[in-house]
């Protein structure tokens, strides 16, 4: 902001200035819903958008600014035709600098969110072409699979891409996968490795949890929760889980 007040006519400033709104209203959104500031929400994707607008208009042929715009417009479900200005603040950011294969992933995931799944694999396909080992790339395909039925095909992918990765993503997917075939112990072998990359990782330790759940060691599942607690101390979701497993 204060950099902004300084520079007004640098549009990097605004885009970064977007970002990290959008960052704040991410994290507010992963709040249990009882505990969201509805108007908090409303205000930081307001100016998270509104930074962004006023970079691509002091920079049109900049394609992070409009790149910003995009990621703006992708969070706004309420309001009509949002989905549409992303896809076209992405396709603009994509048009100068098509050899960027994160720009060309992020629209197919807008792509993928609107069921357009050809045009969505088309995107990573793109971005695989550009840099074979982009790792957010190869889970969205995988996930694409999984979308259209074809989750022996996305276990596969995964598999093959965990060999030569160290994106605890990657892993998490893959332990997600083998738990929703029940196959528990790889599950936790999965979400293991995760967090051997990031110990951080609230998602791979809280799905960790659940598959010793779901091969019934309640101890070890109850340790995970509690590490869980430790990194989310106001989530009354995980605190109901605890408070179950403990009384059982």
């Amino acid at each position: 902001q204060k950099a902004v007040q300084f520079h007004p006519l640098e549009p990097a400033y605004r885009i970064e200035l977007s970002r990290a709104y959008l960052e704040k209203f991410i994290q507010e959104s992963l709040e249990p819903s009882s505990l969201q500031n509805s108007e908090a929400l409303k205000e930081n994707i307001k100016l998270a958008t509104g930074s962004a607008l006023k970079a691509t208009s002091l920079s049109p042929n900049r394609a992070a600014a409009w790149e910003a715009l995009g990621a703006a417009y992708r969070e706004i479900q309420s309001v009509s035709g949002a989905s549409d200005f992303a896809v076209n603040a992405f396709e603009k950011a994509v048009s100068l600098e098509p050899l960027n294969p994160g720009l060309h992933t992020e629209l197919g995931k807008i792509y993928a969110r609107r069921n357009d799944l050809e045009k969505a694999r088309e995107q990573f396909q793109k971005a695989l072409a550009l840099d074979p080992f982009f790792a957010t790339a190869q889970i969205e395909t995988a996930l694409l699979l999984e979308k259209e039925g074809k989750a022996e095909e996305a276990l596969i992918l995964l598999g093959q891409v965990a060999i030569r990765s160290s994106d605890e993503r990657v892993f998490v997917q893959l332990g997600r996968m083998y738990y929703n075939k029940k196959r528990y112990m790889e599950a936790i072998s999965q979400f293991e490795r995760a967090l051997v990359y990031k110990e951080t990782d609230s998602d791979a330790r809280y799905a960790l949890a659940l598959s010793y759940e779901a091969i019934g060691d309640k101890e070890r599942a109850i340790q995970e929760l509690e590490k869980v607690l430790q990194l989310n101390p106001d989530n009354v979701e995980i605190k109901q889980k605890l408070n179950q497993l403990k009384s059982l």
